[in-house]
């Protein structure tokens, strides 16, 4: 029956006491010890390693229940000052929008709606098509801006003639389409040219 495990402090090898025994001979490197040295040594240790435990302990429980909960909360007020802050910014931001979109005729989103089918540059006929589709569509539904379509010696805001002007365009030649825009930077003129 075994009453201690020691270890040899030569090679590190373990020993087995047996209950009786004065000495334990180390079976790899043949050192000898004396079972009542290893055993108030033992003991030393087995003390001095339970109170370093309550040493510990104590430090690791003041920081768990004093320190982390003080974190927390700290913590909790930053997240809760910084959305503040942040809210109070989105809704100065957004009133800021409205008052200057209030001061001009038309918005950037407006504009960019309105011109969104319209493109200056060299394109074929069949591209042209749809711009004009549009301008139809955007005559009828915008009477404050109203697109005027020039080809060759037609000019023309009438759908009837944009419709003759589309006709005229051959699907697979390249045309120029040049674009004006009006005070507010609105499509107003798209004049289509030969090439």
């Amino acid at each position: 029956m075994k009453i201690i495990d020691l270890k040899c402090k030569s090679c590190g090898a373990n020993l087995t006491v047996k209950k009786g025994e004065e000495t334990v001979t180390c079976p790899y490197c043949k050192n000898t010890y004396s079972i009542k040295e290893e055993r108030a040594e033992h003991k030393d240790k087995t003390t001095t390693t339970q109170t370093t435990q309550v040493a510990v302990v104590a430090p690791v429980m003041i920081a768990m229940f004093i320190i982390i909960p003080i974190v927390v909360f700290m913590i909790i007020i930053g997240f809760a000052v910084s959305y503040s802050t942040k809210k109070n910014t989105i809704k100065n931001t957004s009133s800021n929008i409205v008052s200057t979109t209030t001061n001009t005729t038309k918005s950037d989103f407006e504009i960019a709606s309105f011109n969104s089918g319209f493109h200056n540059g060299t394109w074929f006929g069949r591209n042209i098509w749809s711009m004009l589709d549009s301008a139809i569509t955007s005559n009828k539904k915008n009477k404050d801006n109203i697109i005027v379509v020039k080809y060759k010696d037609k000019q023309s805001t009438s759908n009837d003639d944009i419709i003759e002007i589309k006709r005229e365009l051959e699907q697979f030649t390249e045309y120029e389409v040049i674009l004006d825009y009006d005070e507010d930077g609105l499509v107003n003129s798209i004049t289509i040219k030969d090439i």
